[in-house]
């Protein structure tokens, strides 16, 4: 949608505090939008506050774009051939 949170990468010092109060051996699932300019910054800036990266990345994949309006009774129609006035 193009909202200013979309882009919105947390700071070294937050990622510096979490990896303080995470336990030793402890797992961090970390979620960032997709794009690259957000994803590489993620990156980077968990690598400066001291995590590992060196993990494969989980990618949660979704289609794009607004649902469209649909009329069921229209469709239930046209499936069954029925012609509406």
């Amino acid at each position: 949608m193009g909202k200013n949170w979309d882009k919105a990468v947390p700071a070294v010092d937050v990622w510096k505090e979490c990896l303080r109060v995470l336990k030793p051996g402890g797992f961090a699932f970390i979620m960032c939008s997709p794009r690259q300019d957000c994803l590489s910054q993620m990156i980077l800036r968990l690598q400066e506050a001291g995590f590992d990266p060196n993990f494969t990345s989980l990618y949660w994949t979704y289609a794009s774009g607004f649902p469209k309006a649909h009329n069921i009774g229209k469709a239930i129609d046209k499936k069954l051939g029925v012609t509406r006035k």
